[in-house]
């Protein structure tokens, strides 16, 4: 087990069922607000549950990020141009 949680230490989930169900627990009850979930209730859960909590956590907060970078170039793109699109809105 103390080589299970030296690798957890380091390269966080992976090391072991046991300790990837107290992390999924942990972000779980993040998520839902609250204590909803015991790391020894997570195999109850079903692979459908399990793939939300883990797109909320990990795809959702990626996504985002890409977004607003999108949203960061676009304008910078409209202050160098600021007469872009505007002969559009006007007809």
């Amino acid at each position: 087990m103390n080589n299970a949680l030296l690798a957890a230490a380091t390269k966080g989930a992976g090391s072991t069922e046991k300790i990837n169900a107290v992390y999924l627990a942990k972000a779980i009850n993040h998520l839902s607000g609250g204590a909803v979930v015991a790391p020894w209730e997570i195999d109850t859960l079903d692979q459908e549950w399990i793939d939300t909590f883990w797109l909320m956590l990990v795809d959702l907060p990626k996504a985002q990020q890409n977004s607003q970078e999108i949203e960061s170039i676009k304008e910078k793109i409209r202050r160098e141009h600021p007469t872009f699109g505007k002969r559009y809105k006007n007809k």
